[in-house]
């Protein structure tokens, strides 16, 4: 019978809220969070629908808001999220977060392998980058002569001839 009574107080709760306040709880997160939706008529009289989130204790932290929620609240979707639908997404963030956890575990791996072994990685935070094969890059040794892809009879490129030809001669 208690259940019953408290039931009521809710429904008659909530019934204030639309009636006199003109508000309605939308949802609540896992994070206790209580999310609100009135319409207001504007200047024109067309209503408009606000929305908002109440935070527990009163400090509001948008890192306790789910992106789902914050979505919703910016009006970038119609509908408020479901619980189904939050628990889906907050399902798929654990899985995203423990997949990069064993790419992270596996690169650590690695760097200690390459570490232990005694190799040093092209551009390695610890070993920084190979300079002699950057300075054999720079200077063109080290590297085969490159057959010419121009037509026959065009002359090649050389540093420092650039000659813009004006407009008519």
């Amino acid at each position: 019978m208690a259940s019953r009574g408290s039931g009521l107080v809710r429904r008659v709760a909530a019934s204030f809220e639309r009636l006199v306040l003109k508000r309605e709880a939308v949802g609540t997160d896992t994070s206790g969070n209580t999310y609100y939706r009135k319409f207001e008529p504007d200047r024109d009289g067309v209503n408009i629908e606000r929305r908002w989130v109440k935070c527990p204790g009163g400090l509001y932290d948008p890192l306790t808001i789910p992106p789902e929620w914050s979505q919703w609240l910016k009006k970038a979707r119609g509908e408020a999220p479901t619980p189904e639908e939050v628990a889906e997404r907050e399902m798929w963030r654990l899985r995203q977060k423990q997949r990069a956890a064993a790419i992270d575990a596996e690169e650590a791996k690695r760097k200690f392998k390459a570490a232990s072994l005694g190799e040093q990685s092209e551009g390695s935070a610890a070993g920084g980058p190979n300079m002699d094969r950057f300075v054999q890059q720079l200077t063109g040794k080290g590297y085969a002569q490159e057959q010419s892809t121009k037509p026959a009879g065009e002359e090649q490129w050389q540093g420092g001839t650039f000659m813009p030809r004006l407009f008519g001669s």
